[in-house]
């Protein structure tokens, strides 16, 4: 304190702004570690847990039947998850039931008998150990509340899953219950090294920032203290003067209300008589200055502003940028995740299909594959939903013929209304035909999504897809209405303005009578916006409703087509029900299976179901299969046997299939051998795939899952030359 007081005043004043600005930087940058550490804790134990559910839930059937290869096959998946270092499984014994370990650096998995004591609710449970030991009582419970494993699905009375944190890891213990009864008890470690680093390089950049910013406090305090003194040290520089140089001509200009204002007033109140004329001279100079002064600071306080709303700005983008990014990359990921198993049941099933069955076993085995489509039409929403929200659509400009494109959609909802014993009408003009350049997929989808909803939400009565076409403002383009009625239960007005809206449905209780997910009307009218349309509805309340768009589309023979579309629109007469798609959709007839075609296909795929599930197919359809697990093994087949046609998965390890694809053309034209055709089959349905799969060198792309018609169409269309 003493050194303080020995200080100039110009110091002082730094030294007191820069401390109070010090201050308050180091509360703030402590809080914002304290938060992102304790966020990045539970982040990570919540993945942990919904994990740990996840296979919990997988490994209950493999405990109930003993089965040890399923539940050692189903710990082997934690390899894709670089943190995970260790998973046991015991059964409700205490006994080790299925292992998996990672590296080395997993530690000693927990005593069971520990295990079991920990996983039993207690009224009032202890902490878990290792979690905040040595810290006051009421932080303790605070950081175990905020560590639970609150977020898992578990709903037990007498157990409950459990979170350990140790030096490194953490372990997850989550019981495994069958009708609340215990089978077996999960154990998980969680390597935590990698957030530890992130914490670290997120530690690093603080201190930076604290040290940078400590830097420009103390600066900017050196600049403000000057105001501060100015009034002062002008005082002292007129006192000085008069004293030693008896300059009577000095004099002191008004600072303000304070008490330098008075000190001066009485020095300029002594000087008046002397030297009157100078003092208002010296008054009006020093008024000018400081008003420059002043405008200068504000200026200068003003760009500080200017430059630092600017950098906030970029930071905010680039954080938006990489947002983006990380959304793209993980709907990649997850597309490829999901659709690759679910590729595999539903070709298993539609193959079990093709064999002897009971009626009891046809019916069960059709029932699963229905349930995998919808499912599979649930995933399918759910990703298209995200990549419009991300404005990851593109729009394709193909060149097809719509009348086609409408007949083959309403042949395929045929089946559901006849089931439910409606009339399902299509009303269209015997003339209507147009090829058009447009996207046939998303027009399919959204008329998908409108007719299927239509015939759920009908239970008698009919069904009708009014199409008429007009001709458009635009030169070259014609102007198509398309029109979906029922006489289902309607729409209250209350109820409009939420059915567009995702996850949301008319009826949104628990007890509703109609199934979904509440994404196709979503979906549908931010594809029709996309093409430039506009998604509407009419309805009254059990009287049925009425879903509308038009949208103006490019014509490929636009001389021909327009004077078509101008006596379309005029004459009325024309625009009637075809008779012979209301008898294909009132009595839906199975299309004949081609007889099939031989040849010998290369199937390349990393994946034993997808390998068991293509050879089937393959078998199935009367093709000879060879099998490739590698892009190296794929290059060694083809110099050593001539195949027909090859089936090449995109994401394979060492060398995925862009690259095997592109070491196959330049063999072929090193060697002079005529291009085999190459079929891409990825479960990634991202914008761009297909684009890349082209500039790699291959012929198609099949998207997984696939079925045998798409799969045998396929087939068709690039061994139709060389083998029909």
């Amino acid at each position: 304190m003493t050194g303080f007081k020995r200080l100039t005043i110009r110091a002082k004043l730094i030294s007191i702004m820069s401390f109070t600005a010090l201050l308050a930087l180091l509360l703030a940058s402590l809080a914002l570690a304290f938060n992102e550490y304790f966020s990045k804790q539970q982040d990570t134990q919540k993945q942990l847990v919904i994990t740990g559910d996840l296979v919990a839930w997988n490994a209950a059937a493999a405990l109930a039947f003993n089965d040890v290869k399923t539940a050692q096959e189903l710990l082997s998946r934690f390899q894709h998850i670089p943190s995970i270092v260790s998973a046991q499984l015991y059964d409700n014994r205490g006994g080790l039931f299925a292992r998996y370990d990672a590296a080395a650096k997993s530690q000693s998995p927990l005593e069971i008998q520990q295990l079991f004591k920990l996983i039993l609710k207690n009224p009032k449970p202890s902490p878990a150990p290792g979690y905040s030991d040595g810290l006051p009582a009421w932080f303790q419970e605070w950081f175990n509340q905020a560590a639970s494993a609150d977020s898992t699905l578990l709903d037990s009375k007498l157990y409950q899953p459990v979170l350990i944190k140790q030096p490194q890891s953490i372990h997850l213990i989550r019981p495994i219950l069958l009708d609340d009864e215990l089978l077996g008890v999960l154990e998980i470690e969680d390597d935590q090294s990698e957030l530890y680093k992130l914490l670290q390089r997120f530690y690093l950049i603080m201190a930076l920032i604290f040290v940078t910013s400590g830097f420009a406090i103390v600066l900017i305090s050196t600049k403000l203290q000057q105001i501060f003194l100015a009034p002062l040290l002008q005082i002292i520089a007129a006192m000085r003067s008069v004293t030693y140089q008896q300059n009577f001509s000095q004099r002191i200009s008004a600072l303000g209300n304070d008490e330098f204002t008075e000190m001066a007033q009485a020095y300029n109140n002594m000087l008046d008589e002397i030297q009157e004329r100078d003092h208002k001279l010296a008054k009006q100079r020093d008024s000018l200055e400081i008003e420059v002064k002043a405008r200068t600071q504000e200026l200068w306080e003003k760009n500080l502003s200017l430059n630092n709303a600017i950098e906030s700005a970029i930071g905010a983008r680039r954080h938006a940028e990489l947002a983006n990014q990380a959304k793209s990359q993980f709907l990649a990921t997850m597309s490829h995740e999901i659709r690759t198993p679910i590729n595999s049941v539903l070709g298993m099933l539609e193959l079990l299909n093709k064999t002897t069955l009971n009626t009891h076993q046809t019916d069960l085995a059709t029932t699963a594959y229905l349930s995998g489509q919808s499912l599979l039409g649930v995933i399918n929403n759910i990703l298209d939903l995200a990549k419009i929200e991300s404005g990851k659509v593109e729009l394709n400009n193909d060149t097809f013929n719509l009348r086609t494109l409408i007949e083959d959609t309403v042949a395929v909802l045929a089946p559901q209304a006849y089931l439910k014993h409606l009339d399902f009408i299509l009303a269209i003009s015997p003339h209507f035909q147009a090829t058009v350049i447009g996207d046939p997929e998303r027009l399919r989808q959204v008329l998908f999504n409108l007719l299927g909803n239509a015939i759920k939400f009908t239970d008698h009565g009919e069904v009708t897809l009014k199409i008429s076409q007009r001709q458009a403002q635009k030169a070259g383009y014609v102007q198509i209405s398309f029109e979906v009625f029922d006489t289902g239960v309607g729409i209250s007005p209350d109820k409009l303005q939420l059915i567009f809206d995702k996850f949301t449905q008319a009826d949104g209780t628990i007890t509703r009578q109609y199934g979904g997910s509440g994404l196709g009307l979503t979906i549908s009218k931010q594809l029709v916006e996309l093409m430039g349309g506009e998604l509407s509805v009419k309805t009254q309340p059990h009287q049925g409703s009425c879903f509308y768009f038009t949208l103006d589309l490019a014509l490929v023979n636009p001389a021909a087509e327009e004077s078509s579309a101008a006596s379309l629109a005029t004459d009325t007469a024309a625009c009637k029900i075809d008779p012979a798609l209301i008898q294909k959709a009132q009595h839906p007839q199975l299309t004949p299976q081609p007889t099939s075609v031989k040849g010998v296909v290369l199937l390349v795929d990393d994946q034993i179901l997808n390998q068991k599930v293509g050879r089937y197919m393959l078998q199935d359809l009367h093709y000879q299969v060879e099998i490739a697990t590698t892009g190296l093994q794929a290059m060694q087949a083809i110099q050593n046997q001539h195949f027909d046609l090859i089936l090449m998965d995109c994401h394979m390890p060492e060398m995925d299939g862009f690259e095997t694809t592109v070491l196959i053309r330049q063999y072929e034209a090193d060697q002079g051998l005529t291009a085999v055709p190459i079929i891409a089959l990825t479960a990634d349905v991202q914008s761009g795939i297909s684009e890349q799969c082209l500039q790699a060198g291959m012929n198609g792309y099949l998207s997984k899952p696939f079925n045998l018609q798409q799969l045998e169409s396929t087939l068709r269309q690039w061994l139709a030359q060389s083998v029909i």
